[in-house]
C-alpha cells in the first residue's frame, strides 16, 4: 500500500468500517485512530465511511459517537474497563493531532451517501472546499 501510495498524485483513502464493530464507546475511538494510523503509514488524506447504513436504527446516536469527540469522551468517561480509560485518553488528544474530516454514510443497497464521497473527492483534488 506505502509504494503504490508513493506513485500516486494526493492519494485519498476511504477506510469502510461496517456497523457491527460499534458496540461499546471505545470501538468508535477505535475508528477515529485506525483513521489517522492509515492515514499516517500510507501519507494520505483518509476519510472514515461507514457501510451498510441501510442496516442501522439507531444512526442517529451512531453520527453523535463519530461526529462529536465530546459526547464520545463524555461516555468513555462514565465506563469503568480500561479499554474505555485508554480510549477516553486517546480520544482527548485527537483534535490536536489529526485533520477535521467528516465521516461518510454509504449504503450501496439504497445508493445513500454515494453524493458525499463525489463531493469529498472533489473537495480533496482542488483548492476550493476543506473536508470537514
Amino acid at each position: 500500500g506505502v509504494k503504490l501510495m508513493e506513485n500516486m498524485p494526493y492519494p485519498l483513502v476511504i477506510y469502510l468500517f461496517d456497523p457491527t464493530i460499534l458496540r461499546k464507546p471505545h470501538d468508535y475511538c477505535f475508528v477515529k485512530f485506525f483513521t489517522l494510523m492509515i492515514d499516517l503509514r500510507l501519507g494520505t488524506t483518509t476519510i472514515p465511511g461507514l457501510n451498510k447504513v441501510d442496516l442501522l436504527e439507531n444512526l442517529t446516536e451512531i453520527k453523535k459517537y463519530l461526529e462529536d469527540v465530546e459526547y464520545l469522551s463524555t461516555h468513555l468517561n462514565l465506563e469503568t474497563s480500561m479499554q474505555a480509560l485508554l480510549a477516553y485518553k486517546l480520544c482527548k488528544i485527537l483534535p490536536e493531532v489529526s485533520s477535521p474530516v467528516r465521516v461518510l454514510y454509504l449504503s450501496a443497497k439504497r445508493r445513500e451517501g454515494f453524493d458525499d464521497l463525489e463531493t469529498v473527492a472533489y473537495e480533496h483534488y482542488c483548492t476550493c472546499g476543506d473536508l470537514t
